[in-house]
Order: structure tokens, then sequence, then C-alpha cells
């Protein structure tokens, strides 16, 4: 059972997280629209808790932490501040860190911020190249794409917003996206998150990717994988149903977590 945690950052924002297990460290970075109850309630931290210390973060505008509705307050050095403030309250001396989607980008800036206590990091569904460029090659304007679906939760259209980006989620997930989140809050978080420059940075420790065969950018990753050294893998099915397949992601990132042991 996971216990709910809170610490109030050096910024003054209130972070919430939940711990659950015993053993090498594991720090969750959820995506977007996500919080840490959302893997908990698929069965994520109750499967890693088992065998792992599990530390769930809400970061900043999702789940019980501060939602601020100002856009500056989502930079990517302030979130990272958060997640150090975290682990620093957790006296977390050796974790692998796995984040998610865009949480990605966050994980992957801790293990560049704390290399001597990150010792392995896992990245679910991100792109490995430069998104805005990506996206441009297939036809598409991020930037207006954002301000379309920013414009859109600031009038309480999630069902526009949803088009724009995850058009191809179920009914049920819209409907679990949309309870979890305020919708002004999402709004600041798309035109902050989505838009930054970013791409992916190898981290200086053993790093374990994988996406879903269904995700826009699969073929590209796959190339572009090959000329990186990482361990990576193509799992059935899209980014958001395939979040929901524990069994199958769990499986490649326990397998991943006992090389680390061995090493």
């Amino acid at each position: 059972m996971s216990l709910r945690r809170e610490l109030t950052a050096p910024d003054g924002h209130r972070i919430s997280y939940l711990v659950a297990g015993t053993g090498p460290t594991l720090v969750l970075i959820p995506a977007l629209l996500q919080s840490a109850e959302h893997w908990e309630s698929v069965g994520y931290i109750e499967r890693f808790a088992a065998r792992n210390r599990v530390i769930a973060i809400d970061l900043l505008g999702h789940g019980k932490s501060d939602g601020p509705t100002d856009r500056e307050a989502y930079g990517p050095e302030a979130v990272v501040e958060h997640v150090v403030a975290v682990l620093d309250r957790e006296r977390v001396r050796s974790a692998c860190i796995w984040g998610y989607s865009d949480g990605g980008e966050i994980a992957l800036l801790i293990a560049r911020r704390r290399p001597d206590s990150i010792v392995g990091v896992v990245i679910g569904a991100m792109f490995l190249g430069d998104v805005i460029a990506g996206l441009r090659s297939l036809g598409k304007d991020l930037h207006h794409m954002v301000e379309v679906a920013a414009s859109a939760l600031e009038g309480g259209d999630w069902t526009r917003y949803f088009d724009v980006f995850l058009e191809e989620i179920s009914p049920d997930l819209r409907k679990t996206y949309q309870a979890a989140n305020n919708p002004q809050v999402v709004a600041a978080l798309t035109r902050a998150v989505l838009l930054r420059p970013r791409g992916f940075l190898k981290p200086p420790a053993p790093t374990f990717v994988y996406w879903f065969e269904e995700e826009l950018f699969s073929g590209l990753n796959s190339r572009l994988a090959e000329t990186m050294p990482i361990e990576w893998a193509v799992v059935p099915g899209s980014s958001n149903e395939g979040f929901l397949e524990v069994d199958e992601v769990a499986h490649l990132v326990e397998e991943f977590l006992d090389t680390l042991v061995r090493s």
C-alpha cells in the first residue's frame, strides 16, 4: 500500500508524491495529464513495490501537487528542482528513474543533474529526435497545434484538445484524463511543456528506452536508436493504450533493472 507524502519546494509550490515498497529505489515521473495515482490505478506501483522502493511524483500541475495557471511556473529547471527536493527529503542516495513521454525529459535532466546517484534510466514513449522538426517533416506545425489545443481548453473544450493531440485514445481514457485535470492548468502546461526545444540526451547511466509500434515516430525512433548507446524495445499498441499493458511493459523494465543489479 502506498503512502501519500508532500513537501513545500524551495519556490513555495506544494509537491505531492506516493511512496511504496522496499528495496532499490525506483522513481516514477508521469507524463502530461498523468499523476502518480494513474500509475497506481493501472498497477505499476503495486507491481514494482514488490521488489523496489517506489517513489511516484505528481509533477507541478498534476495530481495533488499545486497547479498554477502561469505557464512560466513550468520551466524545466523549476520542475527538476521539485524532483530533487523529493529525492533529498526521502534521502535517496541511489535510484533508477523512469519517465514516461514528456516525463522522460525530466528524467533525463535529473540523471544529468545527479550522475552520482542515478544508476539507471528508463524512458517510455519519448521521441528520440527533435520533436518540433520531426512533426514539421510530417507536415504538422506544433506551434499551431499547441495554440489550438490550449485555446480550446481555456474555453473548457476538452473534445477539441483531445482531437488535436490524443485523437486515438479511448472514450474511457479521455474521461479519466478530463476528470483528473484542471483545463486552465493543462492549457498552461501545454504551452510551457510542448513548445520548449527538446531532444534525447543520453544520460551518464545505463539507459533503456521503449516505445509503441503505433506511435507516429516509431519507425524513426528505431533508426535513431540504432545509432545510440542505449537498450531499446518496441512494444505493441499506442502510447496511450499501451501504457495500460502493465505486464508487457513491466517485464521489459524488470529485465533492465536486473542488469543494473548484476553490473
